[in-house]
Order: structure tokens, then sequence, then C-alpha cells
């Protein structure tokens, strides 16, 4: 192998490493939100229900919406990390099963196919146009997938609550 391509895999295997570490850092920071975000929520339940006031139950109940809305937008900036993953691990190791490659294979199917199509095409600036249409992120929210289910019944439950505590129970609004 020339110096030229050592340096060339070498560049290539830091932009793996870099991506990684950006992946690893946003979805820490993803938790760390959710963490927060359900705390929040925690507390306003908390507190609505032992004042007697149905204006926090409807903070409350804001707050699994909020939860889908940060997940939306953290897949959105984690798919620049992942579409360089997975580049990366293909001029690295092209036919091996790589970390990138597996998680979403197993995590998330749909966009593994579709990337690997987009992959599969040279980078012609029709194909950079359809990368930025495929990472929209309303394009990798499953609302059907068990989380969102939650955070949907979750509201639910939350703004029947308010509902209740505001007409059945005459909880005053603030």
């Amino acid at each position: 192998m020339t110096e030229d391509a050592e340096k060339e895999l070498d560049a290539v295997a830091a932009q793996l490493q870099h991506s990684y570490e950006a992946l690893r850092a946003l979805a820490t920071l993803a938790i760390q939100m959710c963490g927060f975000i359900i705390a929040a929520d925690t507390l306003l339940l908390a507190y609505g229900l032992s004042q007697r006031q149905a204006g926090f139950l409807l903070i409350a109940s804001a707050m699994p919406q909020l939860i889908a809305l940060l997940s939306a937008l953290v897949i959105a900036h984690g798919f620049p990390m992942v579409y360089v993953a997975l580049r990366a691990e293909r001029r690295l190791a092209p036919n091996a099963d790589t970390l990138c490659s597996t998680y979403l294979a197993i995590r998330a199917p749909s966009i593994l196919r579709k990337l690997n199509e987009h992959l599969d095409q040279n980078d012609s600036p029709k194909s950079m146009s359809d990368l930025r249409r495929l990472a929209s992120a309303r394009r990798f929210i499953d609302f059907r997938s068990p989380g969102m289910v939650i955070l949907e019944v979750g509201w639910i439950s939350q703004v029947v609550l308010f509902v209740l505590a505001l007409c059945l129970f005459n909880y005053r609004l603030f």
C-alpha cells in the first residue's frame, strides 16, 4: 500500500472515530434531556395535585410531546454522523459486519436500507439533495413504535387527568 493510500485510510479511520464519539455525546445529551423532562413532568404533576391547581397538570401534559419533539431533533442531528460512520465503515471494512451497520440493522432497518441505497449511488449533486431530503426528522419517527405509543398514552392520560381535575374535582386553573 502506498503512503498516500495509507494516509487516506488513516483519515477515514479518524472520521469514523469522530462520528462514533459525536453519536455517543448526542445519545448522552438525549438521555439527560429526557431525564430532566421526566423530572419536570413529575414535579408539575405532584405540585398540581397537592395544590389542587389544574393548570400545572395541563403544563405537565405537554412534557411527553416535548420528549417526542426532542427525540426527533436528536435523530435529525445524529443523521450526518451515522451517514459518515456508514461510509467510513464501508471504506475500511467493505464486507464486514461493523458497529453502525449492525446497530441500524437491528434497531432501524428502514433507515439502514435507505442509507445503503444512497451510499450505493455516487456523490452527484442530485444524490446530495436526496440525502438532505432523506435526513428530515419526520422520516425517521415511527409513531407505531412502542416508545412513541407510550408517550402518546402518557400525553392522553395527563390531558384526561387535567379535564377530570378541572371539571369533576373542581380544581382551580391556577
